[in-house]
């Protein structure tokens, strides 16, 4: 049944040896024609991502502008996860545009920037995210690999600031 199958494909989505197996039961699932409900597909971007499969979580999402936020944002972890910022800030821009996004959309993003190095960018998602310890965090980070220094501790002062917490990830930054 689909909710047996979803729920496999949860229980091997968090462990990395049964990763493969969550995309085997995904392309079975297709194969027999089946309609995956949401869960299902969080589940399989999640491996997805994991796996570095980021062409085949961006094939799944099929229509971004019609998914479900969850299912986008999972995409877009995806992504973050296989090193793709560029088509990860699209997302995040396409969810903008339909004022879906949130602050999982934006640490996503904000994080894949951060993993590439690239901080102007990830500063300036930064001026558009809702405030959390967690987009902080992820944009001092990017701060961190693109070397800018005054800018990841203009940050952790703005934190200060705005009364969040400097949390050990971004202070390990």
């Amino acid at each position: 049944s689909m909710r047996l199958r979803t729920a496999a494909l949860g229980a091997c989505s968090r462990t990395a040896t049964d990763i493969i197996r969550a995309v085997e039961i995904y392309d079975q699932m297709v194969e027999e024609g089946a309609d995956l409900d949401m869960v299902a597909k969080v589940a399989v971007l999640t491996a997805l991502g994991r796996v570095g499969q980021w062409r085949r979580a961006l094939a799944l999402l099929q229509n971004p502008d019609d998914a479900p936020r969850e299912v986008v944002n999972a995409c877009i972890a995806a992504l973050d996860q296989s090193g793709r910022w560029r088509e990860a800030v699209e997302l995040l821009h396409r969810l903008r545009s339909r004022h879906a996004a949130d602050g999982v959309s934006f640490s996503s993003a904000v994080s894949a920037c951060a993993k590439a190095g690239q901080a102007d960018v990830a500063l300036d998602l930064l001026k558009l995210a809702p405030v959390s310890e967690i987009v902080y965090g992820a944009a001092i980070s990017a701060c961190e690999k693109g070397d800018r220094p005054y800018d990841a501790l203009r940050l952790l002062s703005e934190m200060s600031e705005l009364g969040l917490r400097q949390d050990l990830p971004a202070c390990n930054s």
